[in-house]
């Protein structure tokens, strides 16, 4: 055990200290907008008094509002560097979180969450990844990835825990959103300050200028399976995102994974909602399921993908999506507390798998010229998946009632086919 200890701890010290600025860029930032996230939904029914329906509709609209800047943010990031976006994702997350504390009228209410959507955790997610792409060599990803998801559920396991006992000693709404907004404010001093541009220097590489891409297969899978090779097609000499736009293996692979997104989606919109209006399940006691959630990412997560990261990357993608879709819809079969902790357990393993797996692919299909673009494509996909569960939950709860969730789990079922089907038929050239 001490041994397997010594070993983990190792494997921790080939990352740079810019790396390690990002992670606890991450931490920080969930640590402080989860504490408003899980609650906005019961925040606009509770205190505004609006429908199921309409809180659906305002968080997915806030997410597919996000789209245009996620890839106007993946261009920058490739133009003009990750820092600026990184830095104008956390300024306009302390505006708008601290506005959203002293407003109540509903139009603002949803015009501030609309534009926080477009400006704030999309944006951090593509800057953020682009860099971890930048600074980590490719058979190191998946892992790397894996150890900024261990920061994101360590912000997640501060934040929610601490806003729910707030919220259950007597605190205000409005006081969660401004502590908010003081934790974005301080993270962004700390990378005005801290924080050094990434993005690789000079013109793409010779073999990119030349039309094409080196050929790099990463560990686990076949090389004709997609993701399992960098070459992922001929690039051309195209400007923008026609390139992107051009990958066959890498829009496949954005296609299955809108499926368990919109399983994963549910976790901080719906899901609160629906237990408490179906199984009468408190918001303190959700914070605490949430922030079981995050510590066993904290505990389990950097072991995990370090045993499977030269698995078959797709294959644990399907069994991930299964997991999600269970993880999350099977809410619709009971909301007792033994069960709740038994799904979130399932989701949360999912989690671990499905994130930086997916991450890694992605990373291992980008041209090192295009991360920023392929980042800010993948968090379009990542968001606009996510966008769709409250958009359409919230409407299938007020049709469906407690039965809606079963969507999610033929979502996810949905989903896991779909990958095996990758493994098989590898959509684009193969890899030379």
């Amino acid at each position: 055990m001490i041994r397997r200890v010594k070993s983990e701890l190792a494997g921790l010290r080939g990352y740079q200290g810019q790396f390690w600025l990002n992670f606890a860029a991450m931490f920080l930032y969930l640590a402080s907008s989860s504490f408003v996230f899980p609650y906005l939904g019961l925040y606009m029914r509770d205190t505004l008094g609006i429908s199921l329906t309409l809180v659906g509709v305002v968080q997915g609209v806030s997410s597919f509002a996000g789209m245009p800047f996620q890839v106007l943010g993946g261009l920058w990031a490739d133009r003009r560097g990750r820092r600026g976006v990184l830095l104008l994702s956390l300024l306009a997350s302390a505006l708008l979180f601290a506005t959203l504390a002293v407003v109540h009228a509903l139009w603002l209410v949803v015009a501030l969450v609309v534009a926080q959507g477009a400006l704030g955790w999309p944006m951090f997610l593509t800057a953020s990844n682009a860099i971890v792409a930048d600074l980590v060599p490719p058979e190191r990803t998946a892992e790397a990835y894996g150890l900024m998801r261990v920061a994101m559920n360590a912000g997640v396991i501060a934040g929610p825990a601490i806003a729910g006992l707030a919220l259950a000693g007597g605190a205000r709404f409005a006081e969660l959103f401004v502590t908010a907004a003081v934790g974005c404010a301080a993270l962004y001093l700390l990378l005005l300050l801290r924080l050094r541009e990434t993005r690789p220097a000079g013109a793409p590489n010779a073999a990119i200028a030349a039309g094409g891409a080196a050929p790099v297969a990463p560990p686990g899978g076949d090389e004709t399976a997609l993701g399992a090779a960098v070459d992922p097609f001929v690039m051309e000499p195209r400007r923008g995102y026609a390139s992107v736009l051009h990958d066959r293996r890498f829009l496949a692979l954005c296609a299955v994974s809108l499926l368990p997104l919109f399983c994963y989606g549910h976790i901080v919109t719906t899901l609160p909602v629906y237990l408490s209006t179906f199984h009468g399940v408190p918001a303190s006691t959700f914070g605490l399921l949430i922030s079981f959630n995050g510590l066993l990412i904290l505990v389990a997560q950097y072991p995990l993908i370090r045993a499977l990261q030269t698995r078959d990357h797709l294959l644990l993608a399907s069994v991930a999506s299964a997991l999600l879709g269970v993880g999350i819809g099977g809410a619709a079969l009971g909301g007792q507390i033994w069960w709740l902790i038994v799904i979130m357990m399932l989701f949360t393993i999912g989690e671990m798998i499905f994130v930086p797996i997916s991450s890694s692919i992605v990373a291992a299909l980008a041209p090192e010229a295009a991360r920023g673009r392929y980042m800010g494509v993948w968090s379009l996909v990542w968001v606009g998946g996510q966008a769709v569960a409250p958009t359409t939950m919230g409407w299938a709860m007020s049709g469906l009632g407690r039965a809606s969730y079963l969507i999610v789990v033929v979502a996810g079922f949905a989903g896991a086919a779909l990958f095996i089907v990758l493994r098989r038929v590898s959509p684009g050239p193969s890899p030379a």
